[in-house]
């Protein structure tokens, strides 16, 4: 699979697909009972100009098979939100993939962790909610270390990083 999956900066005819796999994800979370991104909220607080502004100041990224959209993963520069240390991380945001399209996550994660590596940064960071356990998981596996948990404004989140061997 991971010769044939393309991971690749995001172009402005990427944005309507980037969108309606972040809508599939949402509903999938309502389907399976998890507590994650509400689809009455998420896609549009993270619509399509957002999404062109992020293409301008961070790094969007697409996986692609052939030539269909199947994965998003947004690496920021700095995440002033939840993390007060900026300089020596990447920061991974709506980091989605389609579905039915097992392992493509694992890919992404990979290739944004060369990416730390490439540019010199110490850590490859991001957040989750605290009470999807299966996204808990999935991190844990993938070698991250949950480093802080919180609530802001009623939502309970985990920080996780990955510290890149430089």
């Amino acid at each position: 699979m991971k010769n044939r999956v393309k991971i690749i900066l995001a172009k402005e005819n990427d944005i309507n697909k980037i969108h309606n796999i972040l809508i599939e994800r949402c509903q999938w979370f309502i389907d399976n009972s998890i507590n994650q991104w509400e689809i009455t909220r998420y896609p549009n607080k993270y619509n399509n100009n957002y999404f062109l502004k992020q293409m301008k100041e961070n790094f969007l990224y697409v996986a692609k098979i052939k030539n269909e959209v199947v994965g998003v993963m947004l690496l920021k520069k700095s995440d002033e939100e939840y993390w007060n240390n900026v300089n020596d991380s990447y920061f991974l945001h709506h980091f989605a993939t389609k579905l039915g399209n097992k392992g493509i996550g694992s890919i992404m994660l990979e290739y944004a962790y060369k990416k730390c590596l490439e540019d010199g940064k110490e850590y490859l960071r991001l957040d989750s909610w605290g009470t999807n356990d299966s996204l808990t998981k999935y991190y844990e596996h993938m070698n991250f270390v949950n480093v802080k948990t919180g609530e802001k404004g009623g939502f309970k989140y985990r920080l996780w990083e990955k510290k890149v061997k430089l």
